[in-house]
């Protein structure tokens, strides 16, 4: 669980990240209103690299959905990042974190909020001639010891699928400092 929170707050502070490098390009992105990927992730830290796949979901001004999921294809966890807050469901743990924008800069002095994270998702989806989006690779700088690399596959225009998440009575509300203390502290 300390690894697997400390690799999912990493990705919540993609939006500070200043720059995109593509190999690859995806096409009329200033029409998409919303779209469906799978994913890859790796977090590449100073001495260790982990890979996580899973599903991106993302509409554009109202949310955008990471579904992490490891195993047979089963979700592990979720991501959600909407306009007022960042929800993310742990379903092995049965708990989850709804953080704030104004929380999450308490707790890391990043300026971060939806559109930022919108707008690097816009960003690093370029324009080609081509007609289909294709796979797309972006590497993502977040500090000294760490680098997110990001491959996005299976591309579909969509918009059918379920936009903000809820949990049963059986899952625990966490605070978001219970977090920090799960992440490892670089030096």
């Amino acid at each position: 669980m300390r690894h697997f929170l400390h690799y999912i707050y990493f990705i919540v502070v993609i939006g500070i990240a200043t720059s995109c490098s593509s190999n690859r390009n995806i096409v009329r992105v200033d029409n998409i209103q919303a779209f469906t990927a799978r994913c890859n992730i790796r977090i590449n830290e100073s001495n260790h690299s982990t890979s996580i796949s899973g599903s991106l979901r993302f509409r554009k001004d109202d949310v955008i959905q990471i579904l992490f999921t490891p195993i047979f294809g089963m979700e592990a966890a979720r991501l959600e990042i909407s306009p007022d807050d960042v929800f993310l469901i742990d379903r092995m743990n049965k708990q989850f974190i709804r953080a704030s924008y104004g929380e999450i800069r308490a707790m890391s002095g990043m300026n971060l909020n939806y559109k930022k994270i919108q707008k690097l998702f816009l960003r690093c989806l370029t324009l080609s001639n081509e007609e289909m989006l294709s796979e797309q690779h972006v590497t993502l700088p977040i500090n000294n010891h760490l680098e997110l690399d990001l491959s996005l596959t299976n591309f579909a225009e969509r918009n059918d699928w379920t936009g903000h998440s809820t949990v049963s009575d059986k899952y625990r509300e966490i605070e978001i400092s219970e977090l920090t203390k799960l992440l490892p502290q670089h030096q």
